[in-house]
């Protein structure tokens, strides 16, 4: 049972190299391509094209008071409630419980819909903030109806809105 009976006590040292710094130190070593880190090249992106995280909601606070003093549009397949904000962007929010379906679902849903609010942000008229919450409808709801609800939303509501508060305006100006 004597495994180690006749190991040496003493471990051979290693033969140990001087490390010279220079300039390309490690030729010995072949380069690979995977090995290096290279910069990402990244693309000019307008912000007008873009959906960057200072258009997100994200407090709790905020969705709470879009829900209490907001208004509410109903689209065929998404609920709009939105308020007006002080904010230089609009900002957007997205509500989808589980009974909504499985995570899969939920995730290819939001994708949808950041993706139509990013193409429709520039006809926003002013600063706003907007939760959308889905419909029973939006389950089977194409990319061409979420993009009809949006039309919908800004032509009748935002517009609408939009224009009664500039005559306010020049009422009182």
């Amino acid at each position: 049972m004597n495994y180690e009976k006749n190991l040496p006590t003493k471990q051979d040292q290693e033969k140990k190299i001087p490390r010279i710094p220079r300039k390309n130190g490690n030729q010995r070593w072949p380069q690979s391509n995977f090995s290096q880190k290279t910069k990402r090249q990244t693309l000019p992106i307008s912000i007008g094209l873009a959906f960057t995280k200072a258009m997100h909601l994200r407090k709790r606070f905020e969705y709470n008071k879009i829900r209490k003093t907001g208004k509410k549009f109903y689209g065929r397949a998404l609920c709009f409630q939105f308020i007006y904000t002080n904010s230089p962007l609009p900002k957007l929010g997205i509500t989808v419980s589980r009974k909504f379906g499985g995570a899969v679902k939920r995730n290819f849903f939001k994708r949808r819909v950041r993706e139509v609010f990013r193409k429709k942000q520039s006809l926003f008229p002013t600063p706003i903030a907007i939760n959308i919450l889905p419909l029973e409808r939006a389950k089977t709801a194409t990319y061409e109806d979420f993009l009809e609800d949006f039309d919908r939303l800004i032509e009748q509501e935002l517009t609408k809105e939009f224009i009664e508060e500039k005559e306010i305006e020049l009422v009182k100006g």
